[in-house]
């Protein structure tokens, strides 16, 4: 399968989803689209594996992507995945996620968005899509970064053509992550990965789309790999 991914960035808070591709050779099926929004964080190493894989890629200003059917249309109606770096500017982060907006709307209507490198230095109310929320870690550290579900996709890898990874490529350097983010109330989530505070990598139903969210800080390429796989495989 292939996958299309859209990266969408601004100057402010940041959201992450990660996006996953089979193989040349596992089961075949459509190149996703993926809209980057291009000004909210960096994204240059996702987005080279992103065209090594196949994907289409566009690339928007958050303005742009608030603005669909108009001239300033960042395509957002078109594409399977919204692909949001989110470590430069949170506040603009928070309000391309808001309820009514045009994320949200993409996700009722079942697409996929990945927040990455989610950065709370201070608690951050409705980060990401739904009311997800940001928090930061604590003075003394949340201890390192653990796996949370073992069966899921980005960490088994091998159902969606990568590899298995173990708790030391989450957290190389045993920073705890960049902070934790907390899953809205009442949606559907499966913890992936986690501190001794809670969630860093997380996974959560909005609408009939799916949000991933990562706070990961220096985890290893294969890590980033399999999240990219995963999202290619359910991506619409």
């Amino acid at each position: 399968m292939r996958t299309r991914c859209l990266l969408v960035s601004t100057a402010s808070a940041v959201v992450v989803l990660f996006l996953a591709l089979p193989r040349s050779g596992d089961t075949a099926g459509a190149v996703p689209s993926v809209l980057v929004v291009s000004d909210l964080g960096e994204y240059g190493a996702d987005l080279a594996r992103m065209q090594s894989l196949g994907w289409s890629v566009t690339e928007r200003r958050a303005l742009e992507v608030e603005f669909p059917g108009t001239q300033y249309d960042g395509g957002i109606a078109g594409c399977d995945v919204v692909w949001i770096p989110a470590n430069a500017s949170t506040k603009t982060v928070r309000y391309l996620c808001r309820d009514g907006g045009a994320v949200d709307a993409f996700l009722r209507r079942g697409g996929v968005v990945v927040l990455m490198d989610v950065t709370p230095d201070e608690p951050l109310v409705d980060v990401g899509p739904g009311g997800a929320d940001g928090l930061p870690l604590p003075p003394v550290g949340a201890g390192p970064v653990t796996i949370g579900d073992a069966t899921h996709p980005a960490i088994w890898g091998l159902g969606v053509g990568g590899v298995p990874v173990m708790d030391e490529d989450l957290d190389p350097q045993l920073t705890s992550g960049r902070g934790c983010v907390m899953p809205p109330a009442g949606a559907k989530a499966t913890v992936i990965a986690r501190n001794a505070a809670g969630p860093v990598l997380v996974e959560y139903s909005h609408g009939t789309g799916r949000v991933i969210a990562c706070a990961l800080l220096g985890e290893r390429e294969n890590c980033r790999d399999n999240m990219l796989r995963y999202v290619a495989s359910i991506a619409r």
